[in-house]
């Protein structure tokens, strides 16, 4: 039974593929007598004198339109060209101005600094940082100090422990 029923679609399904491949090649077939059909109107078209009367004004509305989109274009150009050349300008009326002035600024800055470094107190300077070299002398060596302090007083301490034993052993003698 299984195999009539597989035989049975096997043959539907090879009716409707030459159905199908039938449809297509009398479709192509009807596709092309209408692709001959419009070459040959085209080919009538363009083989006859056939004069087209384009009004005056849909040609000067489209030269109008293009005219006005090149002018936006001329002018968007011509600005972005002018700012260029501007700033350029700038830049450089800027750049030598700086030049200038550079070596009055210069003298003027060493000048002040001269004067500024002329008016500092040595003896003030020098007794500050002494003062500040002590400060963080002692502070470096203060833990050092607590240690050798702490040492020292365990030391007595054993020391100490040391005669007090001593002293007992002649006592009790």
């Amino acid at each position: 039974m299984r195999r009539e029923v597989r035989l049975a679609i096997d043959i539907f399904c090879v009716g409707v593929s030459i159905c199908s491949a039938a449809y297509a090649y009398l479709s192509g077939k009807r596709l092309k007598k209408v692709c001959d059909k419009l070459d040959k109107a085209v080919d009538d078209i363009a083989d006859s004198d056939i004069e087209v009367d384009i009004s005056t004004e849909l040609v000067n509305e489209a030269v109008e339109s293009e005219v006005k989109k090149e002018a936006q274009y001329v002018v968007a150009r011509v600005a972005k060209e002018t700012s260029n050349e501007i700033a350029k300008s700038f830049k450089a009326q800027i750049e030598t101005e700086i030049n200038k002035q550079y070596d009055d600024i210069k003298g003027e800055v060493t000048r002040q600094v001269k004067e500024k470094v002329g008016r500092i107190d040595l003896s003030d300077v020098k007794k500050r940082v002494i003062a500040d070299a002590t400060q963080e002398a002692a502070e470096k060596f203060h833990d050092e100090l607590e240690n050798v302090l702490e040492k020292f007083n365990n030391n007595l301490e054993s020391v100490g422990k040391i005669y007090t034993s001593i002293e007992k052993k002649f006592s009790d003698h």
